[in-house]
């Protein structure tokens, strides 16, 4: 019998691998950091974000982005130049 065990994802991710966790830039998640929606941890001089904390950014876009197509009350895509 083979036993395939599979490690356990990590809790913490660096920005690259939060970056594609999430497929988004690299600067979309600093954003989000120093505009207080996201935290991030400092391991000496390593930065660091946590698994559950970029679960709970997705959870809460995903819900603003429902709200916003629900009420119709944002235009959605670009600036309107004109």
């Amino acid at each position: 019998m083979i036993d395939f065990h599979v490690a356990p994802a990590p809790r913490l991710l660096t920005v690259r691998q939060a970056s594609t966790y999430c497929a988004c830039s690299i600067s979309t998640l600093y954003r989000a950091a120093r505009h207080g929606n996201l935290r991030m941890f400092h391991l000496g001089r390593a930065t660091r974000f946590a698994r559950a904390e970029l679960d709970a950014w997705i959870d809460q876009a995903a819900c603003g982005a429902a709200r916003v197509l629900q009420d119709g009350s944002r235009r959605m895509g670009g600036r309107r130049h004109g």
